[in-house]
């Protein structure tokens, strides 16, 4: 690869936006660069679902002629994106990595879908997650396994895997992804991205197949923390169909230019830190020593009731997952794959979940 395509293949959001700004760079060359990557390396990371190769080139062209007319969006416009595959795309099919909904396909947009869509991004395609996202590892029956571009003898995470793997494989510059456990941050920390789960309530879930609609969160997995708070801007927002949002501007890093003087951050005394590996341990350390460095106030806070959250949030789950697939648990039970047709027995069985193990899978 040569040292301009490597620098393309792994340009930030910010970066790229300049140059589509400015015009030094146009947003069909560089869905096209991404097209070619994905034709080379999907087969072997097994990435998408559904590419929807000839619109991103149609978005791309459009993308053009709007800057070319002076009618630029923002730092967005013209920048290739993929959509973890729970989130509804009008006219593209949906699967939830299910052979459920292998057909599925819907005729609106979620709420973040058509934020993104407005903000001229160019959609190359679907990607893959753990069916219903109830799991960590992205492994399909049904589409295969999602493969960890570091080393393809490991999974990529889950069950937001599709968007992580494709960022850390310079597939895409931007990934869509959903969490109730850590479905974004886990796999952005096996494929060594970036991945925001943001404050409950500040992106609308709308459109989005959910695993448990109380509990779930829609975020952005990016290369870096700047391109993180660039797209949290695009997708935040108060949404009149989802009533859990709240009508609050994303603050963003535009909105500390001097630092992070005036901030406090709370850290909390027990619990995460009981069995931290090393290397980990001397990493929080590190970025608790930068928002010093950036002006932060560290305030140590305890959180005596957090041991029960575990438990509180396992009875929340698996009693929003029953419902959800109350319908599907009698007619396509053999439909589900291994793991997850497990999974949701058993919370059949038990109804009320507080004795199941807590070790299941989660998303």
């Amino acid at each position: 690869m040569s040292k301009l395509n490597f620098q393309l293949s792994f340009a930030a959001i910010h970066e790229l936006a300049e140059g589509i700004r400015t015009r030094k760079i146009s947003p069909v060359e560089i869905t096209e660069h991404a097209l070619h990557r994905i034709e080379r390396l999907n087969p072997k990371l097994n990435v998408f679902v559904t590419q929807t190769s000839e619109l991103a080139i149609e978005q791309a062209k459009q993308s053009e002629r709007d800057i070319m007319h002076g009618r630029y969006k923002g730092p967005l416009h013209g920048i290739p994106i993929v959509h973890k595959d729970l989130y509804y795309t009008k006219g593209i099919r949906t699967t939830a990595g299910s052979k459920i909904l292998n057909s599925f396909v819907p005729d609106y947009d979620s709420t973040v879908a058509a934020k993104l869509h407005e903000a001229g991004t160019v959609l190359l395609g679907k990607v893959q997650t753990h069916e219903f996202a109830a799991g960590l590892t992205t492994t399909s029956p049904h589409f295969g396994p999602c493969l960890n571009p570091w080393n393809t003898e490991l999974v990529a995470g889950g069950s937001s895997g599709g968007s992580a793997s494709a960022l850390a494989a310079g597939l895409t510059y931007l990934g869509t992804g959903s969490d109730t456990g850590g479905s974004i941050r886990i796999p952005a920390a096996l494929c060594g991205v970036v991945g925001m789960k943001p404050t409950y309530g500040r992106v609308s879930r709308y459109g989005i197949i959910p695993m448990a609609w109380s509990l779930d969160h829609s975020g952005p997995l990016t290369r870096c923390v700047m391109d993180a708070s660039l797209c949290l801007d695009v997708m935040s927002g108060f949404d009149p169909k989802d009533e859990s949002t709240v009508d609050l501007p994303a603050p963003g890093i535009k909105m500390y230019p001097n630092g992070l003087r005036g901030v406090r951050i709370g850290l909390p005394t027990s619990y995460y830190y009981e069995d931290l590996m090393p290397e980990v341990e001397a990493a929080m350390k590190a970025a608790i020593n930068k928002f010093r460095e950036l002006g932060a106030e560290i305030i140590e806070v305890s959180l005596p009731l957090i041991k029960h959250v575990r438990s509180a949030t396992m009875a929340i789950m698996m009693t929003e997952m029953y419902s959800y697939h109350e319908k599907w648990l009698e007619t396509e039970l053999e439909q589900y794959g291994p793991d997850v047709r497990m999974f949701l027995k058993a919370v059949e069985i038990f109804r009320l979940p507080f004795t199941f193990s807590l070790s299941g899978p989660g998303n």
